[in-house]
């Protein structure tokens, strides 16, 4: 299972990261900090499962859900 992460807040990161790291069965294929980077590499490559922390910089992170939802339909 491929996985992103996107998190404006760097020790969260890290923490799931940590934890991401430990399950052979989940590949981090990313960690952004805005929905825009996000977005990009969703452009780019099939993920999976998305660690999305919902307020962030840029946009809420409910805006990459639409997005993303859209496109799949």
């Amino acid at each position: 299972m491929k996985c992103i992460i996107v998190e404006d807040d760097n020790l969260s990161a890290t923490l799931l990261q940590s934890l991401l790291e430990s399950n052979y069965s989940i590949e981090l294929s990313g960690i952004f900090s805005t929905v825009n980077d996000a977005k990009n590499h969703l452009k780019k490559e099939k993920i999976d499962l998305i660690f999305l922390d919902v307020q962030l910089p840029d946009e809420s992170g409910f805006e990459l859900i639409d997005r993303k939802s859209t496109r799949l339909n």
